[in-house]
């Protein structure tokens, strides 16, 4: 589509222009990973396993952990050590290989043709840019804190009405938002952005677009994020290396300033003396022997893709929390291998994008080229076509103006997406439908015109980029709830295998990220699997 291009060749032309005589050789100074931590050998056998360390798998880990558990955690990426000081992440401009998942690319779709890609070093990198969905990015994480590691950190609530639509009625949504959620949120420390930081200069952006969005008859309400304030408060006054106020956050925040999940859930998994967790390790398949144990198929990376070894771990029970994508395409690939054939014909179904989608506005001066990433606020059109939710945040370039960046989900109850396995290929798939979107692209286009339209006119007046529809960072189903596995995760078919992150929603969250709503299903879910299944 014409504005997609519109907008990638204005960023791809500054990306490029930046990544032009960067230079390698940089890992050793960066002190941030630990590769040598896959060197330690995983058990043969654990009582519990859980794939991924997300949002959904931390939270597994956790419960189960707190229960008496013994659990091995497998992530495929790197942990990643953060510092008040040093560049630990890779930064926006240029993006070097710490970006980007063994892929020798880029990971953000901004270097698309007509405008040639510039390599990186194959490397495991933090954010997985899979082009699976009709030839369209998915992005998701690839480190330890999976998905909260290069999210923006804004937890969102669905709405009532779109969420009773979508999920099943055994899903009561009072608990979920009241408890479970209210728990999430206390355990990642989020909450509201605060006034001083709201009106200093790193955050004029989001004060122009609320101001913009209020002229245009909307009404913006305040976010909750999962940001250290303190420590933003310390970027400005010098005493921590600048991050979330100069727009990091895509690729990690090597400050800590993003209260990810590798500062509250998991170590507080890792605290029980029950949960240990394996970085570099990547799970292909996974079956069952004929003991009624679960058998994984791991292979053993080092940082540049490297197998140097291959290994076959045992376990009590299973929990699939590699994400959409992943737990999808391991459940579709044991069930058509023959590895678990009892699994039903819901798993695979339901895939969907949340209704994800980017708009831009290029701000003529007045800012600079850097501003804050936390999100400040967010409204909702129900009106225009699509209902869909808006939130602001800033988009780095490396050039010396500011381009806001909103951030969009719809609700769409309709398309969906399907994962299949080619047995000739080996390989799992999956398919969306060109045109799935349109809609929602026409409804975010129009939203974006009426408040661009209403700006004020002066030096912040914006020129509106287009929209950027093709791609998705919110994956959701491929094994959703009360369909390919019962009201709490467990997977129809078998005993003590579950289904606990971001594969669960049906294809949509309910007119809001997935982040939050994934976590506090977890939540919901492991309160029940720990009191009846252990």
């Amino acid at each position: 589509m014409a504005s997609t291009i519109a907008r990638r060749g204005f960023l791809g032309l500054a990306s490029a222009a930046a990544v032009i005589g960067a230079s390698g050789g940089l890992e050793a100074a960066w002190g941030s990973s630990d590769p040598l931590s896959a060197a330690i050998s995983a058990p043969d056998y654990s009582p519990a396993l859980v794939i991924g360390s997300g949002f959904g798998a931390s939270v597994s880990a956790l419960r189960l952990g707190q229960a008496g558990v013994r659990v091995t955690m497998l992530e495929r990426g790197q942990r990643w050590q953060t510092s008040p000081w040093t560049e630990v992440f890779s930064p926006n401009f240029p993006p070097d290989q710490r970006a980007s998942w063994m892929s020798g690319l880029p990971p953000l779709p901004f270097l698309q043709p007509p405008l040639p890609e510039l390599p990186v070093q194959r490397y495991a990198g933090v954010l997985d840019s899979s082009f699976l969905a009709g030839g369209n990015p998915v992005l998701r994480g690839a480190c330890v804190g999976g998905g909260s590691v290069v999210y923006f950190a804004a937890l969102t609530v669905p709405q009532r009405q779109y969420f009773t639509q979508l999920y099943p009625s055994g899903v009561d949504y009072d608990s979920l938002v009241n408890v479970y959620m209210g728990r999430v949120r206390n355990m990642l420390g989020a909450s509201e952005l605060p006034a001083d930081l709201y009106n200093s200069a790193p955050f004029t952006h989001s004060r122009i677009w609320d101001q913009q969005a209020r002229a245009a008859g909307y009404q913006p309400t305040p976010l909750h994020s999962a940001f250290s304030w303190d420590v933003c408060r310390a970027e400005l006054t010098g005493k921590a290396r600048p991050s979330a106020t100069i727009g990091e956050a895509t690729y990690g925040n090597s400050n800590g300033v993003k209260l990810d999940l590798t500062q509250n859930y998991l170590p507080a998994a890792e605290a029980t003396g029950n949960v240990t967790v394996y970085p570099l390790h990547q799970v292909t398949a996974i079956g069952r022997d004929s003991d009624g144990r679960y058998a994984v198929s791991v292979e053993v990376l080092d940082q540049y893709g490297t197998v140097t070894r291959q290994r076959t771990l045992y376990a009590g029970a299973l929990f699939l929390g590699a994400g959409s994508i992943g737990s999808s395409s391991l459940l579709v690939r044991a069930r058509d291998t023959g590895a678990l054939p009892h699994l039903n014909d819901s798993v695979g179904q339901g895939w969907g994008t949340n209704g994800n989608m980017v708009t831009a506005s290029l701000f003529n001066g007045g800012t600079g080229n850097t501003q804050a990433t936390p999100l400040a606020s967010g409204f909702y059109d129900e009106t225009t076509g699509v209902p869909t939710a808006f939130v602001s945040g800033f988009i780095p370039t490396p050039l010396e103006t500011t381009a806001i960046e909103t951030i969009t989900v719809a609700f769409d109850a309709e398309h969906r997406g399907a994962f299949s396995y080619d047995r000739s290929q080996d390989a799992v798939s999956l398919s969306y439908a060109a045109g799935n979107d349109d809609e929602m692209v026409a409804t975010v286009q129009k939203v974006q015109q009426r408040v661009d339209a209403a700006s004020a006119s002066g030096l912040l007046r914006p020129v509106p980029l287009g929209v950027f529809g093709d791609y998705t960072a919110h994956p959701c189903g491929g094994a959703c709830l009360g369909q390919a596995t019962d009201l709490f995760g467990r997977v129809a078919g078998y005993d003590r295998l579950y289904v606990n992150d971001g594969a669960l929603l049906p294809g949509n969250a309910g007119l809001a990220g997935p982040s939050l709503t994934i976590a506090a299903l977890a939540e919901r879910n492991m309160e029940r699997i720990a009191a009846e299944d252990f």
